[in-house]
C-alpha cells in the first residue's frame, strides 16, 4: 500500500488530481493499494517528519554498528531492548535508517512500523 498524507486538507488543485490519478493507476497496474488519508494532526505529522530524516545516509553510523543492530534484532524483541546493541543515542538512529531502507523488518511480537509490500 501507499499511502498519500497531505499537509492540509486542501492541498493541490488540478494538478495535485491529476497526479493522484496517475499514481493510482500506476499503484494499481503493478498491484499495490493507493490511498489518500486526511491530514495528520500535528503530534503525528512531527513524529513522521522526524522518522523520515533517517533516510539520510548519515544515519548509517558505522559498518560495526550497523552489524550489531542487525544482529540485535534477529529475534523478536521490543525496540528499546533491540537498541541495547550499544547507546541507544546512538543506535536508534541506526536502527531506523535500517528500517526505513529495508535492511531490517520488525519481527516484534507486537504490531509492527513498517511493513513491506
Amino acid at each position: 500500500m501507499l499511502a498519500d498524507c497531505p499537509g492540509h486538507p486542501d492541498v493541490g488543485g488540478e494538478r495535485a488530481l491529476s497526479a493522484t490519478q496517475t499514481v493510482a493507476q500506476a499503484c494499481a497496474d503493478i498491484g499495490w493499494t493507493y490511498r489518500r488519508l486526511p491530514p495528520l494532526d500535528d503530534v503525528l505529522a512531527g513524529n513522521l517528519k522526524r522518522l523520515a530524516g533517517y533516510r539520510h545516509p548519515r544515519n548509517t553510523a558505522h559498518p560495526g554498528l550497523t552489524q550489531a543492530v542487525l544482529e540485535a534484532f534477529t529475534r523478536p524483541r521490543s525496540l528499546i531492548e533491540g537498541a541495547e546493541a550499544g547507546d541507544p543515542i546512538a543506535v536508534l538512529p541506526a536502527v531506523f535508517h535500517a528500517l526505513r531502507h529495508g535492511q531490517h523488518t520488525p519481527r516484534a511480537p507486537r504490531a509492527s512500523v513498517f511493513s513491506r509490500v
